[in-house]
């Protein structure tokens, strides 16, 4: 749910920024907002989202004091140099890369100004959100998370309808990250009493920090290139509307991705209690993949069948016309990322994060090259292909990862359910086609008809086909839901 909510405004407030900021500075707003989200927003806080639980789970509260406090300072270091380096790239970024037209070049400046005082102060918030899903409290990180986006959506739409531009924006953003920062700390300080921001942590935790760090900073910077390129190459080869055409449908298929994520949110402190027990990760690990692939096949299937009548009564028919074709290399790109975050979770909690490296370096060196390639002889269409055809390296990673950490590889579990899922997904896009075209209505009527029947096609199917145990129903809930022992137990720093 707190990636639900958000999403749900992303819905609404997408078409109303489009239609008043126009093409044009809409597609500044989003090369702006891929600079906060994939410069140097490291996700350094995810160390805290590993030790917590598991130094709690030894009855160790010293330790987690430490590596909150080495973690915090350290992305506070990491945040000012990035932070420092975007200002001071910012003027030659938006002429000499982006190649952004003359009227519109200051503006751009201020946002990315902008947007490197609120990356930093993501960095350091993220530390307390990590804290809060350690605790297994996602009650509060959801509350937090959906005010913040609430408070983000709703400033954003009544700016831009009172003809605010992207810097006001931007200023908007930073005031709601900052504010909510500060209350994401207060409420991890007070349900951690034991922690405390103290200036002396141990070598041998410095040390702990630092080496999982590196390997956190390294595939982040990866992806973090080959995200930023992407979006500069299409600015600077199709400008700013054609941007605009590129972000659109990338943003449906990020939310699904995101979705996915927070899948794996819930499932990460769970596996890092109880890391001795290889047998009970190999069952999270799987049951988890399960909910990961019908949530990626269904979404990717309602791309391919709806989303070409979904983008027209969203955005525009301008925008379907020149998105749709977008639309299904980013599903399925961002769907297969999806199927391997599990596999990535697991060389993290294992403390391997240099597979992670791995994967996100291979990306970066194989796509950068094919979208060059590829934008001259197939446009944009061609970028979002070279996109996915290079993310297939991550099926081999998965294997490598699932027989390194579990002791062999899933063949057995994946055809099983991949049949099941596959199938329904089949079925369901016939039924949505069917719909559609019998309607023969561009309607919202039409498009909630032609989902609802698809929706019963493919849960009626993985129901009959047995894809969904009773037993897994039950180990989700008990896993995921409930209160543990461990959080049971009072905090000994209090």
């Amino acid at each position: 749910m707190a990636w639900v909510f958000p999403i749900l405004l992303g819905f609404i407030s997408t078409p109303i920024l489009v239609r008043n900021l126009g093409h044009e500075a809409y597609g500044l707003l989003a090369i702006v907002l891929g600079f906060i989200s994939y410069s140097f927003t490291f996700g350094i806080g995810k160390i805290v989202g590993k030790y917590v639980p598991e130094f709690r789970a030894d009855d160790e509260p010293e330790k987690v004091t430490e590596v909150v406090s080495g973690t915090f300072w350290l992305s506070l270091a990491i945040g000012v140099v990035g932070s420092a380096a975007l200002m001071a790239a910012a003027p030659f970024i938006v002429r000499d890369v982006l190649l952004i037209s003359p009227d519109s070049q200051q503006a751009a400046i201020y946002s990315l100004y902008l947007a490197g005082a609120v990356g930093l102060t993501i960095m350091l918030s993220q530390v307390f959100q990590f804290v809060l899903q350690g605790l297994h409290r996602f009650d509060n990180y959801l509350a937090l998370t959906n005010l913040s986006g609430l408070l983000l959506g709703g400033g954003n739409i009544v700016l831009a309808i009172y003809g605010f531009g992207v810097p006001a924006l931007m200023t908007w953003n930073l005031t709601v990250v900052s504010s909510v920062g500060f209350l994401f700390y207060l409420r991890a300080r007070r349900l951690l009493p034991s922690m405390k921001l103290v200036t002396r942590v141990s070598p041998g935790m410095t040390a702990t920090i630092t080496r999982y760090a590196g390997n956190i900073l390294l595939y982040q910077i990866f992806a973090n290139v080959l995200f930023i390129f992407e979006r500069s190459w299409v600015m600077r080869k199709f400008g700013a509307e054609g941007l605009t055409y590129y972000f659109v449908p990338m943003l449906l298929a990020t939310y699904m991705h995101g979705f996915i994520a927070s899948l794996v949110q819930a499932v990460f402190p769970v596996v890092n209690e109880t890391l001795k027990d290889r047998e009970r990760v190999a069952m999270l690990y799987r049951r988890a993949n399960k909910i990961i692939l019908a949530i990626m096949i269904f979404t990717v299937t309602n791309f391919i069948a709806a989303g070409a009548l979904f983008l027209k009564l969203w955005v525009s028919p301008e925008v379907s016309a020149a998105s749709y074709n977008l639309l299904i290399p980013h599903g399925l790109t961002f769907g297969l990322l999806g199927i391997g975050i599990m596999a990535f979770q697991l060389a993290e909690a294992f403390k391997f994060p240099a597979l992670n490296v791995i994967i996100t370096g291979s990306w970066m060196v194989l796509a950068i090259p094919a979208m060059i390639f590829a934008a001259d002889i197939w446009q944009s269409e061609g970028i979002a292909w070279a996109r996915f055809t290079t993310a297939l390296v991550t099926i081999p990673i998965v294997a490598y990862a699932e027989r390194r950490f579990l002791g062999n590889v899933q063949w057995r579990f994946w055809c099983a359910v991949g049949v099941r899922v596959l199938l329904a997904a089949g079925l369901m896009a016939v039924v949505e086609r069917l719909v559609l075209s019998s309607l023969n209505l561009d309607s919202y009527l039409s498009l909630v008809l032609a989902g609802t029947a698809g929706s019963l096609i493919f849960v009626g199917t993985l129901a009959a086909t047995g894809f969904l145990t009773k037993e897994d129903r039950e180990i989700i809930i008990r896993s995921l839901f409930r209160r543990r022992t461990i959080q049971k137990k009072p905090d000994i720093g209090s």
